[in-house]
């Protein structure tokens, strides 16, 4: 149950920073409004690659503690 938390987590601090939270959301979205677009491809290369990484530990933990 911890780990699917984690995983929620590293999603809702994206949201989150894009509405004004701060955060790599934050981040994400002065380099969109600042027409960055290289540095913002990147930017969410790195949160899609962190979700996806998160998702796979997360699952095999579960797997390995059930």
């Amino acid at each position: 149950m911890r780990e699917e938390r984690t995983a929620g987590n590293v999603r809702a601090a994206t949201v989150l920073g894009v509405i004004g939270a701060g955060g790599i959301g934050q981040v994400l979205f002065e380099s969109i409004r600042g027409f960055y677009y290289p540095q913002s491809a990147a930017i969410l290369i790195i949160v899609v690659a962190t979700v996806i990484l998160t998702d796979l530990l997360s699952q095999q933990l579960r797997r390995f503690v059930t």
